[in-house]
């Protein structure tokens, strides 16, 4: 069901796309932003949730010993305590969940009130409301389950030199893919006797992976076939989002 649902998004997301690349190209040229340049800004601001820190702790099991952080060995330690420590400081200090929560359960009774007027409006908002708490919770308990085995000396911090190895040979082996795709593209258009314009300019210029840059989503795909993580691609890509809309956020 889950896999039915990120195609569809993905459907809907790579025309939305499509429509905010058409919509910003005016910007370079030093215009003023168009009516449909904000409208992909502002769309991309009410459908992105700063939530990485979120995800992240739901995937937290409740009851665990022992919890091993593992990343790439270009990837600087530093950065990624660093990284987590501001997240848990979010979730304790901030009390960021139990006020999530909190806000979500006030709305319940408002709902049945709802429910006697708009009784599809009322359902639906019940079920998002039950949704947050649930949401809010686990990720509650995922974020004090972490800071108990950090204080505890429970945690490991391993850089993996097999994980680096699997994301440089997927990445090498993706941006040989582009290429060759590339120039397939271009053997086909000089046959068809097109015009090759800006497409020649760019041949030999593909995607190429480089330590602590993003990484190509077939890469990302490939990697959580791999390693046997069903939710790494859209947990990666929700984060990227994230990142791209709000800069400061993660």
């Amino acid at each position: 069901m889950e896999h039915w649902r990120y195609q569809v998004s993905d459907v809907f997301a790579s025309y939305w796309h499509d429509f905010g690349m058409n919509a910003l190209r005016s910007l370079g040229s030093g215009k003023p932003a168009s009516t449909a340049a904000n409208v992909y800004r502002w769309g991309n601001r009410l459908t992105t949730r700063r939530a990485a820190d979120e995800y992240f702790f739901k995937m937290v099991p409740t009851f665990v010993d022992q919890i091993e952080f593992v990343y790439p060995t270009s990837v600087d330690e530093r950065l990624v305590k660093a990284q987590l420590s501001e997240w848990l400081k979010r979730a304790s200090v901030l009390w960021l969940y139990r006020t999530r929560m909190f806000l979500a359960g006030l709305f319940v009774p408002v709902n049945f009130l709802f429910a006697k007027v708009f009784f599809l409006l009322a359902n639906t908002m019940l079920i998002y409301n039950i949704f947050r708490m649930s949401a809010s919770m686990r990720a509650h308990t995922g974020s004090t389950t972490i800071q108990k085995l950090i204080d505890k000396k429970r945690a490991l911090w391993t850089p993996s030199d097999d994980l680096q190895t699997k994301i440089e040979t997927i990445s090498d082996k993706v941006s040989a893919d582009l290429l060759r795709m590339q120039q397939e593209d271009l053997k086909a258009m000089k046959a068809a006797g097109k015009e090759m314009g800006s497409a020649a300019e760019q041949a030999g210029r593909v995607w190429r992976w480089t330590p602590n840059s993003d990484m190509h989503d077939l890469v990302v795909a490939e990697l959580q076939k791999q390693l046997k993580a069903p939710e790494l691609s859209i947990t990666y890509r929700r984060s990227r989002m994230q990142y791209l809309v709000y800069k400061d956020s993660i």
